[in-house]
């Protein structure tokens, strides 16, 4: 199971994200939601989310912002974008900055199964950030015993 985070400054749309899709049956399950992207990254630093979803247009730090704040973490989580707005311009600055997918909030009942099946092959295909942080925690006791001998 992977773990996100979703975000979104809409408490309604926020709430129906968290409980109106199946997300254990795509191999997810949800660390949390935030209603801005501040909360957002303080909570990525906590949580260690290996996906976020997030509204594109908050207040405090948009969607943008946060994704380009976690692709400047190690391991950042890959990013989905949502947005009620149907612009270009929005898709292609995600892209540019590294989002995963683009979602349209009027489509996500059609596309957001899909996007979460292709998410979920693609991070199976590659090391999970578990994996580093068990190996580093390893080599570190295993130092840790070699200076003490």
């Amino acid at each position: 199971m992977f773990g996100f985070l979703i975000v979104e400054d809409d408490a309604q749309i926020r709430s129906s994200l968290c409980r109106d899709f199946n997300w254990n049956s795509w191999g997810f399950h949800l660390l949390g939601s935030a209603p801005n992207g501040r909360l957002a990254l303080e909570m990525a630093d906590r949580l260690r989310p290996d996906a976020v979803i997030t509204d594109i247009r908050m207040p405090e730090m948009d969607g943008l912002t946060l994704l380009k704040s976690l692709r400047q973490r190690p391991n950042p989580p890959e990013v989905i974008l949502l947005s009620a707005y149907d612009d270009f311009r929005y898709a292609q600055k995600g892209i540019e900055s590294g989002a995963f997918s683009y979602v349209l909030k009027v489509e996500i009942f059609d596309e957001i199964e899909e996007t979460m099946k292709r998410l979920n092959r693609h991070l199976s295909a590659k090391p999970s950030r578990r994996q580093p942080d068990e190996a580093a925690a390893l080599q570190s006791s295993s130092d840790a015993i070699q200076n003490v001998l």
